[in-house]
């Protein structure tokens, strides 16, 4: 799939490919880390970042609204490696905060369930990057729950329990405390729940 990907993007590059590729990476990230591949993961989470940086900077160039995709992808990708790397994350407050504005100004002028989700998503990677999600969970649940009520569409709820999954998992395993990984579970569950059963 990433080979036919590659091809399509070697036709004609898009901010789309590039994100395209980034997930695929990504999820071929989470494979192997649940293979207990650890240096096949590190090294799919490496191309990871780079296609969704090519992304972001495809996205700057035309000024787009959809900047704050592959910006926040970045972001939690360095966080994965961290994690697996046993370590918290070097991402300060100011990029976080340029995240945030990207992505409110897209929720404002060309509002989609993903600007608006991947709020709630940031505030979780705050969290995570600082070794504190047990005293933001609550806030974060009762944010999805409500706009789970809004928004019931079980095949992108999938999407976001996907996404949680990818730093959460390493983030469970990483952290010695205990609340950390209980509120990592819950949130993972949750999301999970929201999801329902996927159908094929």
């Amino acid at each position: 799939g990433i080979t036919q990907l590659e091809h399509l993007f070697a036709m004609q590059p898009t901010i789309e490919r590039e994100n395209l590729l980034g997930s695929a990476f990504k999820r071929l990230s989470m494979v192997e880390w649940s293979a207990n591949h650890k240096d096949k993961a590190k090294e799919a989470l490496k191309s990871t970042v780079e296609h969704y940086k090519a992304a972001e900077q495809m996205a700057r160039a035309t000024n787009t609204t959809d900047l704050h995709y592959p910006a926040k992808n970045i972001i939690s990708a360095e966080i994965c490696l961290a994690f697996i790397n046993k370590r918290l994350p070097a991402i300060d407050d100011e990029r976080m905060q340029a995240v945030s504005e990207a992505m409110h100004k897209a929720a404002t002028e060309n509002p989609d369930f993903w600007s608006v989700v991947g709020q709630t998503e940031l505030v979780m990677l705050a969290a995570l990057v600082k070794g504190k999600l047990a005293g933001a969970e609550e806030g974060l649940i009762d944010s999805l729950q409500e706009l789970k009520s809004r928004i019931p569409a079980l095949k992108m709820w999938d999407s976001v329990s996907n996404e949680a999954q990818f730093t959460l998992v390493p983030y469970k395993a990483m952290t010695k405390d205990p609340a950390e990984q209980a509120a990592a579970q819950r949130l993972m569950d949750e999301l999970k729940g929201m999801a329902g059963p996927v159908t094929k």
